[in-house]
């Protein structure tokens, strides 16, 4: 896949901000580059979540025999933050000012998101101990082990698109049949269309059958931008909820009441609150034709716009180098949340891929010819088991959140982590390390560079 496919593009960047004494930010100055292989792509925003009064910033893109840039889980966004929480936490040394409260101080107060985040950091703070264990730079111990906390935000955009379909098919023996051209690249949207079925249907998301990936059914949202929930999730409520009423209007004359008194729960047809028909009975009323109803997308149901916090706890060893993380809190807020294992799953899996963007993955290239030399799961280093650390997630979804509706949680959870992390490890041992992964070789690289500067001093 790396030969074949291309890559997430790299970022570097030479960045300057600038405050007032009391913590303000003011200006931003940036020089950043990106290899976007031999077509371009490797942009990403900066400056990144803050708000900052005057901001200029160059970007160039740096041509490479090394394939294309591709869009990786929140393209560019991991890079922006890395580089804007980098400053952050650098400038907030300088200033002599918490990091945490240096953040706050400086979020945007015309952005929706801003009350959101302050209300995230203070759950993150809670959960790492941040308070009670966090010491400035370098001040974390005089043996060989080094512990220290970072911490990082986010924003993503998400939401729904305005042209996806949904058919939904009520059958006389009673299955439940969803259609749509959407599809599942693993991230649980059969799933996630069952259970909209079935809380409206008053049955088991077992019992409904999502048929995706067809280009003969209504057209459905492809996976990218963690928007296949809140496309899809609108028109399954819009579809079944016509066939739903549709149901009702058949069989309500022959339980003498009006199809306004029919009600769906727990596998049987209520009439005022009473039970009166078993499901399948009621669906043995449409003879030999089905119903079949298609919704459209509609609006009220999904949103844009989340954002999330993650802190990190980590040990260095400043002997060899070894970086390992003991803990990563997680706050994510995403709206309406549909399946909640699914969505501890992506917030789950999004931070051990950041984590691996931090410590492990990194691509080597032959100078000469472009050929990457480590294209093979010996050489390209991912985490395994023993490297994950504690992972303590937390939804931010208090009934404001719920009411903005679904809007997806693929990719904001990679975005912070190792921008958390990289902080951390700074904390730790008083030094950033400024080329990644944070591998032994360039942990006791920056720390070498801090040893000479000492020494100058």
């Amino acid at each position: 896949e790396h030969l074949a496919a291309g890559n997430r593009p790299s970022a570097t960047a030479r960045v300057k901000l600038g405050a007032t004494k009391d913590g303000r930010l003011v200006a931003l100055l940036a020089e950043t580059y990106g290899t976007g292989g031999s077509r371009g792509g490797s942009q990403f925003p900066l400056p990144y979540v803050y708000d900052i009064p005057a901001a200029s910033r160059a970007h160039s893109e740096v041509f490479v025999n090394g394939g294309g840039a591709r869009a990786m889980r929140a393209p560019g966004h991991p890079q922006g933050c890395a580089i804007m929480e980098a400053a952050m936490d650098d400038l907030a040394d300088t200033l002599g000012i918490d990091p945490l409260e240096f953040r706050l101080k400086n979020l945007d107060p015309k952005d929706f998101r801003t009350p959101i985040h302050i209300a995230e950091v203070k759950m993150g703070a809670e959960l790492i101990g941040w308070r009670e264990n966090r010491k400035p730079r370098g001040q974390n111990g005089k043996g060989p082990i080094r512990r220290g906390l970072g911490m990082g935000l986010h924003i993503w955009g998400g939401g729904g698109a305005q042209d996806k379909q949904v058919n939904c098919t009520i059958h006389p023996d009673g299955s439940v049949e969803l259609r749509s051209a959407t599809q599942d690249i693993g991230t649980g949207t059969r799933t996630i269309l069952a259970i909209v079925a079935a809380e409206l249907l008053g049955l088991k998301a077992s019992d409904i059958t999502s048929n995706i990936g067809s280009s003969t059914f209504p057209p459905g949202q492809a996976s990218g931008g963690s928007t296949t929930a809140p496309s899809m999730s609108p028109p399954t409520f819009a579809a079944v909820t016509q066939a739903r009423d549709a149901l009702f209007a058949k069989i309500a004359p022959g339980l003498n009441a009006s199809p306004e008194d029919l009600s769906l729960k727990d596998g049987n047809v209520l009439v005022k609150g009473e039970p009166r028909l078993t499901w399948k009975e009621a669906c043995r009323k449409l003879g030999m034709m089905p119903i079949s109803e298609t919704g459209k997308f509609t609006q009220g149901l999904s949103s844009l716009g989340v954002g999330g916090c993650q802190f990190a706890d980590v040990t260095v060893d400043i002997e060899t180098g070894v970086v390992r993380v003991n803990k990563i809190a997680a706050i994510q807020d995403s709206g309406l949340i549909i399946d909640r294992l699914t969505w501890e799953s992506q917030v789950y899996g999004g931070i051990i891929m950041g984590l691996n963007y931090g410590l492990f993955e990194e691509r080597i290239m032959d100078p000469i010819t472009g050929v990457m030399l480590n294209p093979d799961m010996e050489l390209y280093k991912l985490a395994g088991a023993s490297d994950i650390p504690e992972i303590v997630i937390r939804a931010y979804e208090p009934d404001d959140q719920k009411a903005r509706g679904v809007i997806g949680v693929g990719e904001p959870p990679t975005i912070s982590t190792a921008a958390a992390i990289a902080n951390a490890v700074t904390n730790a041992i008083g030094v950033r390390v400024p080329q990644w992964p944070m591998s032994p070789r360039n942990v006791l690289n920056a720390l070498a560079t801090k040893s000479q500067k000492d020494g100058e001093a």
